[in-house]
């Protein structure tokens, strides 16, 4: 059961490309609904966040305002690097847990199959990790059965490492047209990246997606079948 990583800077089209995936088959792990989870008020991200920037991050409501969180960090590494710190080893532990399952799952079809023959069924996972450049073979903390193992690394087993890569004009255009942001904030997040060299060069497999969504599912198709050998 092929694990794949699946990265790129912000606007070069993440998730269109692991939708695109998971409707050829694969099960999707998307490591931004997992952050969005742990952000939920009472969780204990949650708690280490208003206890790091205090209520004016929370929305009336209570919930955590995303958009200021994100005002704050993108102006200042080292807040950033407090947000990674405190929200990075939680996404892991789930990532973890959710693999461990779907492994658990795999293991009980081939116990079942009785034919001694690879599973047919046999699933192609996609982690989608937005900053695995960022964090790849970094060491944490990690709560496993109890007990913190801080030798554990990011993302230091995946099969494979698949990197959507677009120019960074293009994305900066993306993200003033499509999702709203200003010019200076588009600007602001695509430079707390890594770089789009350093993403490239930990990539197994590269799509551009600089070109039309025709272009892009023939490369997504093409993703596909290479992610179907390993």
């Amino acid at each position: 059961m092929p694990e794949i990583g699946l990265t790129g800077g912000i606007g070069a089209g993440k998730s269109t490309v692991s939708v695109g995936l998971a409707a050829r088959g694969a099960v999707l792990i998307d490591t931004d609904d997992i952050v969005r989870q742990l952000q939920m008020p009472g969780k204990p991200v949650f708690k280490a966040m208003v206890g790091r920037w205090g209520s004016s991050v929370l929305c009336e409501d209570g919930t955590l305002n995303r958009s200021v969180v994100a005002d704050i960090v993108f102006r200042d590494d080292a807040e950033l690097a407090v947000l990674n710190a405190i929200v990075h080893p939680s996404v892991v532990t789930v990532v973890q847990q959710q693999l461990n399952t779907i492994r658990k799952d795999r293991n009980h079809c081939e116990e079942n199959n009785g034919s001694g023959k690879k599973n047919i069924e046999e699933k192609i996972v996609v982690i989608e990790i937005p900053l695995l450049a960022e964090t790849k073979n970094q060491t944490m903390p990690l709560q496993t059965d109890n007990r913190t193992n801080t030798e554990v690394h990011y993302w230091n087993d995946l099969d494979g490492i698949v990197t959507v890569d677009t120019d960074p004009e293009i994305a900066l255009q993306r993200l003033v047209e499509k999702r709203g942001f200003t010019k200076t904030e588009a600007l602001t997040r695509i430079a707390s990246q890594a770089s789009r060299e350093t993403r490239i060069a930990i990539a197994d497999f590269v799509i551009n997606n600089n070109s039309s969504y025709f272009d892009l599912e023939k490369q997504i198709e093409a993703c596909w079948l290479w992610a179907c050998t390993l």
